[in-house]
């Protein structure tokens, strides 16, 4: 890999497209290529980062109150989650 992955050279990529490139590069580790597996975990690092940080702002208040807004990335990653294992059940 020739340069890591930021999280700031990822800020443009919105959360949907982010679960479907780690589906991607995650089918493609499970191939056994070890660059995949780095490229894969760049992408979950920063999904967590972003869960982390919308914790963060809903516990600070920052979101103002707990309005529908500041929920949907919450279910995206209930979601994400289940499509993952769901997916990985398929490949065992």
């Amino acid at each position: 890999m020739n340069a890591p992955l930021t999280s700031s050279g990822l800020d443009h990529i919105d959360n949907f497209e982010l679960a479907r490139l780690i589906n991607l590069w995650r089918a493609q580790a499970s191939s056994g290529q070890e660059e995949a597996n780095e490229i894969a975990r760049a992408f979950i690092l920063e999904q967590q980062r972003r869960l982390r940080n919308d914790k963060a702002n809903d516990f600070n208040g920052i979101n103002g109150d707990k309005s529908p807004k500041s929920r949907p990335s919450k279910y995206f990653f209930y979601l994400l989650i289940k499509k993952l294992i769901k997916t990985e059940n398929k490949l065992l």
